[in-house]
């Protein structure tokens, strides 16, 4: 190449390095001097003018001394990759990575939790189930300042409701037959995040304590008269309409008020089906750690009939009725009929 067209090329593109051969004259060396990093092969040490110049370029010896060559190359790549993992945008997108799709849906959600994670305060997550509430939940844990805290999840649906009490404030000996002392989930989760699904299965008892909680910053066993600081940030999901929930009586509206502070809706799989091909790919990496000799496509007919469907249990429905269809299937080949949804 000309040192013109060499020139012209360094104008218009970005480049790390720049090896220039030994059949290069020192004039046209020099004219390159003010890239960021040259290296110059040469059979000879540079003559004393060259030497002079404040940016002079290395010189590597050839034949003899290409492995300084490959040192250089190998600290240029390393500097690069530091400069792209620390970058604010290489971070949002790993910390992000649990969030699979590029749809508007996804982006707001992403936009949402970003804005949120550091906000201080209750953060209600709505949507259907299967949607990724837990998901949201765990990014707003790690983009606040109780990161390095614990984060405790808890399905209020799951708890007997004759110790969600106790389970979520802790008890005292003998608080109820067969108590034993013992610490709550507010309490294993003092300094970071507690994430509380199905919040609207709270017993109405509970959701009194539960507000008592978040107003003054402690808990009470059950059992105790001893309130406990505790330091907690509470993450809620419900996939119920809350304000009917408080219209017929079954849940506080000034509980409500006070953990609807900042709202997420998970958007249903049926609102973003462009997002479908992303996940495919998704469950794809993850079924390949389990079947690494297994290869798979996706046709045509296979993809229409994922798009045409209204997906009720949304991306745990997808998950689901994807791996059947590659554990089902003889071929390679994915195709409608490889498709069973109950």
């Amino acid at each position: 190449m000309e040192i013109d067209d060499a020139m012209n090329l360094l104008t218009e593109t970005e480049s790390d390095l720049v090896i220039i051969g030994p059949s290069v004259a020192s004039a046209d060396r020099r004219k390159l001097r003010n890239h960021r990093r040259i290296v110059s092969l040469t059979r000879n040490l540079p003559d004393a003018a060259s030497e002079k110049l404040s940016s002079a370029p290395e010189a590597i010896r050839i034949p003899g001394s290409l492995d300084r060559l490959q040192e250089i190359i190998d600290d240029i790549v390393k500097e690069r990759l530091r400069e792209i993992t620390g970058s604010p945008a290489y971070l949002l997108n790993r910390r992000m990575s649990g969030l699979i799709g590029t749809s508007s849906q996804i982006r707001v959600v992403k936009e949402q939790i970003v804005r949120y994670g550091p906000a201080p305060g209750p953060v209600l997550i709505t949507g259907e189930s299967g949607t990724g509430k837990d998901i949201i939940a765990r990014m707003l844990h790690d983009f606040s300042g109780q990161s390095e805290g614990p984060f405790h999840a808890v399905n209020a649906g799951a708890i007997p409701r004759e110790l969600s009490a106790s389970e979520l404030f802790g008890a005292m000996p003998g608080a109820y037959t067969g108590a034993v002392r013992r610490s709550g989930f507010f309490e294993y989760a003092d300094g970071g995040s507690l994430f509380l699904d199905e919040i609207g299965e709270l017993e109405t008892v509970v959701q009194t304590e539960l507000l008592r909680v978040l107003e003054t910053g402690s808990i009470r066993r059950v059992g105790s008269n001893r309130n406990l600081p505790v330091d907690v940030r509470l993450l809620s999901a419900t996939n119920a309409e809350l304000s009917a929930a408080v219209d017929a009586g079954r849940f506080r509206a000034d509980l409500l008020y006070r953990i609807d502070m900042f709202r997420i809706h998970a958007p249903a799989l049926r609102e973003r089906i462009e997002d479908i091909p992303d996940l495919l790919m998704h469950f794809s990496k993850q079924l390949r750690l389990e079947r690494p000799n297994r290869h798979w496509e996706f046709s045509d007919s296979f993809l229409d009939r994922l798009f045409e469907y209204n997906w009720p249990g949304n991306v745990r429905e997808l998950r689901n009725v994807f791996r059947r269809a590659v554990y089902s299937s003889d071929s390679e080949l994915l195709t409608g009929d490889s498709i069973r949804y109950d």
